[in-house]
């Protein structure tokens, strides 16, 4: 008898550390309660949330959010959706299984899990008596059991129906949660008195349950499966060569090589020249890897069987198509499905009716919502809109517009954006009907027919758009709430309409952190950044800024200026710097827009950022005089509103990014410099790029790897902050930047940091007098270089020009030197060092470049730039 007991209350019984034969004793249940450590206990589990109880509706037992298999969900969290009225799930990893018996219901009398169990039981010996088990209000169990995690088993055994065998991603409710028809699933009485945990199972069953490998070893449909898709494929679609070659690679990977016979007898009957014999064909498929990544897949074969029912008219052969690649695609769905098992589905899972949808998120289901098409054009389309919002969870509204989430996005337009980018696209009308088609079946006097022409358009106008949800922003870490509170779970969150897109990265913050938490947080942070040759302490502090500044974003409702990673030199760091951030922010490279100087282009720029809801944007490598009005309003605004692209509609966005830039030396231009954080990097190498004995070699390698504690560093500091009551640390305000002050600036000084908005006011008064110093000092150079007969100087030669009695306008060029010299009397080592932090600047077209070394002094020239 297994000794191992719960330490958590079960059906209201506690266990308080005594051993079995004093827990003999029965106390009333707690039908409320949830097992917590019992489940948190079993290895490679995971909790999650389903759906709100609606009476006799099974929908109700769904996953709250797909993915549920990856998403971690916070206990306080889990207990406040229970007491909301919300079941549990548990997706049992590959340590455990759950044999779910089914009894008979009003719904399906025809169920035989019981009896299944008993002939289970007479077959192989399988002793049920301290075997853990929750029992339904219907009459169903599941019985939990411990498997070596290697191991695959089968779904289910046709010789017993009605008893599904439950592993892997795939789940089951947990005690305490409530059940659609009434009343809630409990451990059984013996679970309960004898705190059983799971056993190893009998090798009796698990010899029934494991599966018999396939050939070929990546097979992702069996053959069987294979034959029937082909015979839906239309020869006549096979137009050329490269057709019947991509159909070759598609079945081949799809079976893993396994799908030869299969493949062959279908092309011989409609191939064409290189596959019209089976010699040809083997020696094709001979010759494909199924392991190559980026090659043809599964996919391939999906769409061209699905081609088929879509061409067809209403009617059964209609329905059999269909029906053959819901089941196919179901068994790509869950990776421990048996192949070749009867698909089974469940007629105890209606259309979720419009009570539920109203109070529930929506759920992505399998078969098509069917609607009758009725004169009452506005009921119609409210069913399909909801049927919308229950089925495609990529689409959200987002100011008025319908959009859809496209998370591998393509480099595209004028943002240059990593492939896996998540991004938000308008979805227009086409594409509206495309998903009208692929998730509602359109149904008229008894038949299929096509989505009307009136539908797209009527969707698109019916707002509030009933059952699709509101979306404030996707992000790609966690973020603080205005509340105080770590939103850290992937998917949508109902408080803030958040969506929080990427896998977990374990961000684990204290409940209660102090400030000695965050001080020691902030160093670690910095830490990570310690080989990077800041100017000052300062720009430390910049750095921090916008860190903090991406995890704060969503906690108050006010702009955030830029962060500017500026450089004295090329190779300083600078870019490296702010993808560090992004790859702290985002997990992968961030995207970066294109800086014009050109308002109308900049105009479409932003307007593209708000579009696509990009959460960084970064300007790389800024040249000439950075600053733009169209620019300076978008960051002292959350709005942006222009023309959409490709159309001839005025929107008001939101565009409320974390702004950086980077470049070397930047020229900050009108109103600019009152918008920005500075982080200079200043080199006092020749060559920086040059360096060795860095503490992170590859500092991207180590933020990704390490992402989860620096983003619980990051928090850590805002969530001390917040619980101290968010203290203010200076009376001046940072201009239109309430919330970011509050949030970002005041907790920086809150942990002894100098204000990142230190040398703000160095360049706002530099930035306009050293670029017309520069112009007058470009002026100058024809001259200049025409009295030593070269196009490059030395800076003695520079000064001595500049002195001489025959130079025309020498007095402001003298007072050009000057400026350049920091208001210093112009000499060669001030002036060499100036042209040194200016090298690169652009003015006018132009920038000053080195020239040859000449007696080992550098040389400067002119360079003009396209």
């Amino acid at each position: 008898m297994p000794t191992d007991r719960l330490s958590d209350t079960v059906g209201g019984l506690m266990y308080h550390g005594e051993s079995v034969p004093q827990m003999m004793t029965k106390v009333e249940k707690k039908t409320t309660s949830i097992p917590f450590d019992w489940y948190y206990a079993l290895q490679g589990t995971n909790l999650f949330p389903c759906h709100k109880r609606v009476k006799n509706d099974p929908r109700s037992k769904t996953p709250l959010e797909s993915g549920f298999y990856n998403r971690k969900s916070a206990r306080e969290t889990l207990e406040d959706q229970h007491d909301d009225g919300h079941g549990l799930g548990c997706s049992l990893g590959h340590h455990y299984f759950t044999m779910d018996v089914d009894a008979p219901t009003d719904q399906r009398p025809d169920k035989k899990g019981l009896e299944s169990l008993d002939r289970l039981i007479a077959d192989t010996g399988l002793d049920l008596e301290f075997v853990p088990c929750v029992e339904s209000p219907s009459g169903g169990k599941h019985y939990y059991f411990k498997k070596p995690p290697q191991i695959k088993i089968r779904k289910v055994l046709k010789e017993y129906p009605g008893i599904e065998f439950i592993t892997g991603n795939n789940y089951v409710l947990i005690a305490g949660s409530p059940h659609w028809q009434g009343g809630n699933y409990e451990f059984s009485d013996d679970t309960q008195l004898l705190g059983l945990t799971p056993e190893d199972a009998p090798v009796a069953l698990l010899d029934l349950l494991i599966k018999t490998p396939k050939p070929g070893g990546h097979q992702q449909i069996s053959c069987e499966d294979l034959e029937l898709l082909l015979k839906l494929i239309d020869p006549n679609s096979l137009t050329c060569y490269a057709d019947r070659l991509e159909l070759a690679m598609a079945c081949h990977s799809a079976t893993g090589g396994a799908g030869l016979a299969e493949f062959t007898n279908f092309i011989l009957e409609n191939g064409g020249n290189q596959f019209s014999t089976a010699e040809q064909v083997q020696s094709h498929w001979d010759s494909f890897d199924p392991n190559e990544d980026g090659g043809i897949t599964v996919r391939t074969l999906i769409f061209r069987a699905s081609a088929a029912g879509d061409q067809m008219p209403g009617g059964a052969d209609k329905d059999a198509v269909f029906d053959t690649i819901a089941r196919v695609k179901a068994s790509l769905a869950f990776n421990d499905a048996d192949w070749g098992d009867d698909w089974d589905i469940d007629p105890e899972a209606p259309e979720l009716p419009a009570e539920a949808a109203e109070s529930c998120p929506p759920v992505t289901v399998t078969a098509k919502t069917a609607i009758t098409v009725t004169p009452d054009e506005d009921e119609v389309t409210d069913k399909v809109t909801r049927a919308l919002g229950s089925r495609a969870p990529g689409l959200f509204i987002r100011d008025g517009l319908l959009v859809e989430l496209i998370e591998n996005s393509e480099p595209r337009g004028l943002i240059e954006r990593p492939e896996n980018s998540p991004i938000l696209e308008k979805v227009v009308r086409p594409r509206l009907r495309l998903l009208i088609s692929k998730n509602c079946r359109m149904r008229k006097d008894g038949k299929d027919v096509h989505v009307a022409d009136w539908l797209p358009g009527s969707v698109e106008a019916n707002r509030p758009w009933h059952g699709i949800r509101p979306l404030t922003a996707v992000i790609e870490a966690p973020v603080i709430r205005a509340d105080g509170s770590i939103l850290s779970t992937p998917g949508y969150d109902l408080q803030t309409g958040l969506l929080l897109t990427g896998e977990s990265c374990n961000v684990k913050v204290a409940e209660s952190p102090g400030r000695q938490d965050a001080v020691d947080a902030a160093k670690r942070l910095l830490d990570v950044f310690s080989d990077f040759p800041y100017g000052g302490d300062s720009d430390r502090a910049g750095l921090l800024s916008a860190i903090l500044t991406g995890l704060s974003i969503h906690s108050h409702d006010s702009p955030t200026p830029l962060h500017l990673f500026d450089a004295n030199r090329r190779g300083s760091g600078k870019t490296k710097q702010a993808q560090s951030v992004c790859h702290l922010l985002l997990n992968r490279e961030p995207g970066m827009a294109s800086y014009t100087q050109n308002r109308e282009e900049m105009r479409k720029v932003l307007m593209s950022l708000a579009v696509c809801g990009d959460s960084v944007v970064c300007f790389d490598n800024v040249t000439g005089a950075f600053g733009d009005p169209s620019l300076d309003a978008a960051l002292t605004s959350t709005k942006c509103k222009d023309r959409l692209l490709g159309g001839n509609r005025i929107a008001e966005l939101s565009l409320r990014p974390v702004w950086m830039a980077t470049g070397n030396n930047v020229s900050l231009r009108g109103d600019l410099a009152r918008r920005v954080v500075p982080i200079r990097l200043v080199s006092p190498e020749e060559f920086p790029e040059r360096r060795s004995g860095f503490k992170h070699p590859n500092l991207k390698q180590f933020i990704l790897r390490e992402r989860g504690n620096l983003l619980s560093d990051a928090l850590t500091i805002l969530r001390a902050f917040y619980l101290a009551g968010l203290p203010r640390q200076s009376d001046v305000w940072a201009g239109s930047f309430e919330g970011w002050d509050t949030w970002v600036r005041q907790a920086i000084l809150w942990l002894g940091y100098p204000d990142p908005l230190t040398r703000q006011e160095e360049m706002e008064s530099q930035a306009d007098a050293k670029t017309d110093s520069l112009k007058v000092l470009m002026d100058a150079w024809p001259k200049l270089t025409a009295g030593v007969g070269r196009s490059w100087l030395k800076v003695k030669d520079v000064i001595r020009g500049a002195q001489s009695k025959g130079f025309v306008d020498n007095g402001s060029l003298w007072d050009a030197l000057a400026s350049l010299c920091k208001g210093n009397s112009p000499d060669p080592f001030r002036l060499s060092a100036a042209m040194r932090e200016f090298e690169d600047r652009v003015v006018g077209g132009r920038k000053f470049v080195r020239g040859p070394v000449e007696d080992n002094t550098t040389t400067w020239a002119i360079e003009n730039v396209s």
